[in-house]
């Protein structure tokens, strides 16, 4: 019989996971947050160097006055070429934390122990493929779900225009392109819209079902350490509608917290801001003192947002993986 997914179990757990193992998380990623901004930064300076340093800075600020200078076209293009390979170069830091935080989350292992954490190796590599390989697929089962609604558009579009128009193409072109642009404006029928919306429509649940299908595409490579993440779809099948499910509870719970926060941030810095203000007006080392505390809280809290939340995101395909397997759907690798 077919394993089905805990909804609220997997949700709850993947809260609780976040809550309990705030301070593992901190321990495990703060070696990659560090790299990734090494490594982003240290690349940056060496791209913008590499471009002309100041000059350079100074041509992207003509360029949003409007004062664009051509020759620097290839500079530009390689100060973007650069930003996107020092950012990819900087997450690829993160992947052992991810890694690692996925088999915490699914029950493969213990949380390892020392100050920090961070191991490259085949599991890693794995889990780097298996998210390329998504991101491949999904690019195409969008075209391919898309596609027959642009067709069906096209088509309605075309197919409304007045038979006029079509006689004038070759003698009066901007009478055809008037008359395509009031249908792409909302001049087709009702039917015509009605058809090329239920073709969008189709589309939208059938890559909706396909993003349910692989959400666990890469947790299980990650888990399992086996480059054959399809496995996964074996692991979703039959619980789409229990997926989904889960995936909305957990859009719900995250916009309370984040609303919870959000509340208790405002109301928190609004009680302190109050409190620090006579500090702040008589200057001083008092001052500067507290204006480094408040600054230091602030951090503090931003980082422990941040670890929740990706904790919380980690968890839930982590639980929901542990709950798909839990009668023994597949086994977990540890080590």
């Amino acid at each position: 019989m077919k394993t089905k997914l805990e909804i609220v179990n997997t949700v709850t757990e993947a809260v609780k996971f976040a809550f309990t193992k705030l301070p593992m998380t901190i321990r495990l990623g703060w070696l990659g947050v560090v790299l990734f901004f090494v490594i982003f930064i240290g690349g940056m300076a060496v791209t913008v160097g590499a471009t002309g340093g100041m000059e350079f800075i100074q041509s992207l600020e003509n360029m949003e006055n409007g004062d664009f200078d051509p020759r620097f076209i290839g500079t530009i293009l390689g100060f973007y070429a650069g930003l996107f390979f020092w950012g990819l170069l900087g997450v690829l830091a993160m992947v052992p934390f991810i890694v690692v935080m996925h088999r915490i989350a699914a029950g493969a292992i213990e949380p390892p122990h020392g100050f920090a954490y961070f191991r490259f190796g085949g599991r890693e590599i794995k889990f780097i493929l298996a998210n390329i390989i998504l991101s491949v697929l999904a690019a195409v089962v969008l075209i391919i779900t898309m596609l027959p609604g642009y067709l069906a558009l096209i088509i309605g579009v075309l197919g409304n225009v007045p038979a006029e128009a079509w006689q004038a193409l070759g003698s009066d072109p901007e009478m055809f392109e008037q008359a395509v642009e009031d249908n792409v404006e909302g001049g087709q029928s009702a039917m015509s819209g009605l058809i090329v919306g239920l073709v969008f429509l189709v589309g939208i649940i059938l890559y909706v079902w396909f993003s349910l299908r692989a959400i666990l595409f890469t947790t299980a490579a990650a888990v399992e350490n086996e480059f054959a993440p399809f496995s996964a779809f074996g692991l979703t099948g039959g619980n789409v509608w229990r997926i989904f499910a889960a995936v909305l509870f957990f859009i719900v719970v995250i916009f309370a917290l984040e609303m919870l926060v959000v509340t208790v941030l405002l109301v928190g810095g609004g009680i302190a801001g109050a409190m620090m203000i006579p500090l702040f007006m008589q200057g001083g080392t008092a001052a500067v003192i507290g204006g480094v505390i408040v600054g230091i809280v602030v951090l503090l809290l931003y980082v422990l947002m941040i670890a929740f939340f990706a904790a919380l995101e980690i968890g839930f395909k982590g639980k929901m993986y542990q709950s798909l397997t839990r009668d023994g759907a597949a086994e977990p690798v540890g080590g």
